[in-house]
């Protein structure tokens, strides 16, 4: 490198310091041609993170973006990375140019995580960058996201062809409001699992869109059909194979009855439930809704005979309750007309009342009462709007009478006006015709204004008035007739005098001639004053006696004139020195116009104090310029600086706006970061996350501090989702402890005066909170199982009379446990239970009814399916019994054990001999 290319100045960009090289990539303009290569080079080659973030932040290079998110070693250079090829991918303008859509393609090949192309399909300006997003995506989740918050119905539609999993379809099929992605999802649905009637179900009853559900019930009714074909079949296959018994009549009897009472509540309560809807609505039905209501009424199904009464009645009080629901509309209806009449007339007054013409607001107005009276009386029916209505007519008619009113004192007004205007005429005349400072033309124009006054004296009160002011304005006129001819003399002696002062001027005029014709560089500015000092005084004596008027006139112009013209010709030049000042300023102003509305806010504003301080070299200009063109050049330059202020105001109002979103999604993220709804959280989390890139520009010096908080809350939340399960099983062992904990504060505060039956009740609580404490690890809850058990003996120690005949009561438990060890140990030796136990009649009438079904004894298979039936009941009585004394309980339960293996190996050996 030479000399010379060292001591040139290098761009900030390349300063040995990050953060010079951070705030230069900030600056660096847009529109040059090295600012792409400029910004990818740093974004990928600079050593410190600052720098590569903020140029990642401006980098538009989607390739060079890509390598930024793959491989640069900072988290936050690669998310802004990824946030900035999301943006490109999503740009709006993307239709409007081949470039910005190839730039944008180019972005969306760059991305390859199914959430990123995600929000690519849903939020992309483009059709074609959306489908793209959708044909490159395979994930389940993310196409079923696309189904449900798409914009668009033919991408969300196109997101549901390429879903294969059935759970991510049924939950397309339930929260999309697309119909065709809906129906879509419910078809493919339909095509992968022809019988999951559970999920069309759950689809009809909770689809957020109407049509996607209409398809599901269809779905239903099909399966339902089809169901109902095969079981008819196996109905009519089974029918002619049994032979029904007596006790097995009587059953079917029993069974029929209780179907006919199901059926027959079948059929009444939905006509009961639309009467009690309809009686409930009579105050506000309309009439859709009753008509609907009837319409739902005759779409009931058609009833037996036997249940006709009821429906009858049922149907007079459903017409009861319509009729009277209907005259209620009615009357709401009548009311709803007759308010919108007086609104109108109402409405009507307050215009007329505000029409220009009094005349034809009365007539207006007048022309309205006939129909107000008539419609009156419903507004006492309208409570607070029948008396907003009222106060708007009312005020409309006090409008009228005021404007009214206000003409008669405008008349009134004008009479006394003119009354006072002559009387103050009258006394300013008597008043003025005695004063020592009365002037000639005063007194003249005050005759003149007498004659008038006397000749038209206007509009006054009365007949007396008028003769009284008129008999006043003469007694004036004499008064100051005499003064005026006194003036008029004394004007005539005024002239006389001046005659004097103009000889005097004549000579200092002829005298300042003489000064300048002698003088080598007279000055002429001092000599212009002096001459308009001497013209001034002259104009003052200007009435002079009539026969030496004219003389002293010629003398005074013969030295005047002469002055006058030199200082002319000093004054020309003048103005043209000044008109040259005018062009140079003018070529100012047109500078400072041209650069006004400049958006290069720093070099402008330079430029144009540059402007200011050589428009203060410039000499003066023109007088009558002189404001205009200052204005001009100051408007121009205020101009700039106003825009460069409001510039900064609104950016700063902008920063300000994007803050307070972001504070408000970092105070969002920080109340989800402790939430223990996790999939929930997850969820609003990412969609925080997604509304943050979506989120402006803020203040630079607060850019850093809120991402670190938001950031933050994030990776708490993610952070212990990670250890969710752990977190849940904590919490489980923290229930289970409180409930030990308080059965121990419960034991510990026990008497023999303890209330029973308050006991019993916290008891039955604490055992219900244990019992939905969830599942812990067997190491974990030995401890505090222990715990709960001695406290819970503690109290039945104490206290046992309060548990006796409960559920609660461990002696009764005891005997339960007992008998359950008794029928396994029992069923383990192949003992035939006792003829009259309620368990041995109902394993004899199983063997009966399995023996009257297929012709014969019930065979091995059934014996082993019966006994382990049993065991399998038992085990689930075991568990349903309530608290007894522990080591009692861990004997019966190791006997219990015992005896129900031995029922299982018993069964076991007899499946492997029985022959198939």
């Amino acid at each position: 490198m030479s000399l010379l290319d060292r001591l040139k100045p290098q761009p900030k960009w390349k300063h040995t310091d990050p953060a010079v090289r951070a705030a230069a990539v900030q600056s660096l303009d847009e529109s040059a041609p090295e600012t792409a290569d400029v910004l990818a080079s740093l974004a990928g080659d600079d050593p410190d993170e600052r720098v590569r973030r903020a140029a990642v932040v401006r980098l538009s290079n989607p390739p060079a973006l890509a390598r930024a998110a793959r491989q640069d070693a900072d988290e936050a250079v690669r998310q802004r990375a990824i946030e900035r090829l999301l943006a490109l991918a999503q740009d709006p303008h993307a239709s409007e140019d081949a470039e910005t859509f190839a730039r944008a393609d180019a972005a969306l090949a760059e991305l390859e995580e199914p959430r990123h192309l995600g929000t690519v399909a849903k939020g992309a300006a483009d059709d074609r960058l959306r489908r793209r997003a959708v044909e490159r995506l395979t994930d389940p989740k993310a196409l079923g996201s696309i189904a449900r918050h798409a914009r668009d119905q033919a991408i969300a539609a196109l997101a549901v062809e390429r879903i294969s999993d059935a759970a991510e379809l049924a939950n397309v099929a339930l929260k999309t409001e697309h119909r065709q992605a809906g129906v879509t999802a419910v078809e493919r649905l339909a095509a992968s699992t022809p019988n999951g009637r559970p999920t069309f179900e759950q689809i009809a009853e909770r689809a957020v869109e109407k049509g996607v559900a209409r398809r599901a019930r269809a779905q239903v009714q099909a399966i339902n059909e089809a169901e109902a074909a095969r079981q008819a079949a196996e109905e009519a296959e089974r029918a002619r194979q049994l032979e029904m018994e007596r006790e097995r009549q009587r059953l079917a009897e029993e069974e029929a009855r209780r179907a006919r009472d199901a059926a027959r509540d079948v059929v009444l309560s939905p006509r009961r439930a639309l009467c009690e809807q309809m009686e409930a609505a009579l105050a506000d039905a309309e009439t859709d809704d009753i008509a609907r209501t009837r319409a739902e009424w005759e779409g009931l199904p058609a009833v037996e005979d036997e249940w006709s009464a009821d429906v009858d009645a049922l149907r007079a009080r459903f017409d009861e309750a319509c009729t009277k629901a209907t005259k209620a509309g009615e009357e709401r209806a009548a009311a709803a007309a007759a308010r919108q009449h007086l609104e109108e007339l109402a409405t009507a007054a307050e215009t007329a009342s505000k029409l220009e013409s009094l005349g034809e607001a009365k007539v207006a107005l007048a022309s309205l009462d006939p129909r107000w009276r008539d419609l009156a009386p419903h507004l006492e029916a309208l409570g607070d709007a029948g008396r907003d209505i009222r106060a708007q007519f009312d005020s409309a008619v006090e409008r009228l009478a005021a404007r009214d009113a206000e003409r008669l004192a405008a008349e009134e007004r004008t009479v006394a006006d003119n009354q006072r205007k002559l009387e103050r005429l009258a006394d300013r005349i008597e008043r003025r015709a005695g004063a020592e400072d009365l002037t000639l033309r005063e007194a003249e124009r005050a005759m003149k204004e007498l004659r008038a006054a006397i000749d038209t004296p206007g509009p006054l009160p009365s007949k007396e008035a008028r003769e009284k002011l008129l008999e006043r304005l003469k007694h004036a006129q004499g008064l100051l007739a005499p003064r005026a001819r006194e003036l008029r003399e004394l004007d005539d002696w005024k002239r006389f005098a001046n005659a004097a002062v103009q000889e005097e001027l004549c000579a200092r005029t002829e005298a300042l001639l003489k000064k300048i014709a002698e003088t080598e560089t007279p000055n002429l500015e001092a000599a212009a004053k002096e001459l308009r000092e001497i013209n001034t005084k002259w104009r003052e004596a200007a009435e002079a006696p009539r026969a030496q008027a004219q003389a002293l006139w010629h003398r005074y112009r013969r030295a005047f004139d002469p002055i006058q013209l030199r200082c002319r010709e000093f004054f020309a030049a003048q103005a043209r020195e000044r008109s040259t000042n005018l062009a140079a300023k003018l070529a100012l102003c047109e500078r400072a116009e041209a650069l006004a509305n400049s958006t290069d806010w720093i070099k402008t504003a330079d430029e144009l104090r540059a402007l200011q301080a050589e428009w203060q070299k410039t000499g003066p200009v023109p007088h009558e310029h002189a404001r205009e063109i200052w204005q001009r050049f100051r408007g121009a330059c205020n101009h700039f600086f106003t825009r460069r202020h409001d510039d900064l105001a609104k950016r700063k109002e902008v920063w300000s706006a994007n803050q307070a979103r972001k504070v408000a999604l970092c105070e969002r993220a920080e109340a989800l970061a402790e939430s223990t709804e996790w999939d929930a959280a997850a969820s609003e989390l990412r969609q925080l996350q997604s509304e943050w890139r979506t989120v402006g520009a803020v203040k630079k010096t607060k850019a850093e501090a809120l991402w670190t908080r938001f950031r933050a809350a994030c990776d708490r939340f993610f952070e212990r989702y990670k250890q969710r399960d752990a977190i849940a099983l904590e919490a489980r062992v923290q229930a289970r402890e409180a409930v030990a904990a308080d059965i121990e504060g419960l034991a510990v505060g026990i008497t023999a005066e303890s209330d029973a039956a308050g006991l019993r009740e916290s008891v039955r609580e604490l055992r219900r909170r244990w019992d939905h404490g969830g599942s812990v690890p067997a190491d974990r809850l030995a401890p505090i199982e222990a715990r709960f058990s001695e406290a819970f003996e503690r109290i039945l120690s104490v206290r046992p009379d309060a548990f006796r005949s409960t559920d609660l009561d461990p002696e009764a438990n005891l005997q339960k446990l007992d008998k359950l060890c008794v029928r396994i140990e029992k069923l383990a030796a192949d003992e035939p239970a006792h003829p009259n136990s309620s368990e041995a009649l109902a394993a004899m009438l199983r063997e009966a009814l399995a023996a009257n079904t297929i012709g014969g004894r019930p065979s091995d298979e059934a014996r082993i399916k019966a006994a382990i039936d049993e065991v399998r009941q038992a085990q689930a009585a075991w568990k349903r019994v309530g608290p007894a004394p522990r080591e009692a309980v861990q004997e019966l339960s190791r006997r219990f054990h015992r005896a129900c293996d031995r029922v299982f190996e018993q069964q076991r050996r007899r499946v492997a001999v029985t022959p198939r």
